[in-house]
């Protein structure tokens, strides 16, 4: 199960949970259920694994990138090279590796850049086509390249920290959020009789868990820098 599927979960079940306790209303629970469903699971699922996979490949991409120039500079070999890359790969680059392992040491670099699609890479390529026509010191040619890569992967890893950061802020601020209301409900329980099937009271607590559920979604859009899928579609069809 994907991570991401058991943080949903408690999501879901925590907040029909406290839902159904606040308000008595079996039907609001119940379509809590539903609608975060939908929410979580077909839309931001894609967004959380596109976030992750462009992490996974920024690292990888510095990993091979380093891995490579200092071999070659090491050995003067490009097969060494590749081959020192290679090693500690695992998933889908692994996969993609042992797939190319007939090509040719330039021929395999050249077929990743449709894997990586990065800038970076590309200034990889370009400064390996420079290695073969001009010859030197590999390191001397990629000397900005390791400089910027470096720069990228620091920058990314800062990120992804501050952004855990903020996520257990956020966590924690709805959290006693959703435990303040728990403790109204119950200490306020004469006073709950008298308002709690009221259409202004059921209607402060739907706006209450719609806003939560779109604290969630607009987080997570500008955490990860990913637009939903259906944006992209259209995007795409308009830019064949």
């Amino acid at each position: 199960m994907k991570p991401e599927y058991i943080y949903w979960l408690i999501i879901i079940l925590v907040s029909a949970g406290t839902a159904f306790l606040v308000s008595g209303n079996l039907f609001l629970a119940l379509g809590i259920v539903l609608i975060y469903g939908l929410v979580l699971f077909f839309f931001l699922t894609p967004i959380v694994e596109a976030y992750r996979t462009k992490n996974r490949k920024r690292h990888e991409c510095y990993r091979f990138i380093n891995s490579f120039l200092i071999a070659l500079s090491a050995t003067s070999s490009y097969p060494r090279a590749i081959e020192a890359a290679s090693n500690g790969s695992k998933g889908e680059l692994k996969e993609i590796l042992d797939s190319i392992s007939h090509m040719s040491p330039l021929e395999s670099i050249d077929y990743l850049k449709a894997y990586f699609n990065d800038d970076l890479y590309r200034m990889f390529l370009s400064v390996i086509d420079l290695h073969q026509e001009q010859g030197g010191e590999v390191l001397s040619l990629s000397g900005d390249l390791l400089n910027e890569a470096t720069r990228v992967e620091e920058f990314g890893q800062g990120k992804m920290k501050e952004a855990k950061k903020n996520l257990f802020q956020m966590v924690l601020l709805w959290g006693m959020s959703l435990l303040l209301m728990s403790f109204i409900r119950v200490g306020l329980a004469r006073f709950f009789d008298s308002i709690g099937h009221s259409w202004s009271f059921l209607g402060s607590v739907i706006l209450f868990y719609a806003f939560f559920l779109g604290s969630i979604v607009a987080y997570a859009c500008f955490l990860t820098e990913e637009k939903p899928v259906l944006f992209k579609k259209k995007k795409k069809e308009a830019n064949p």
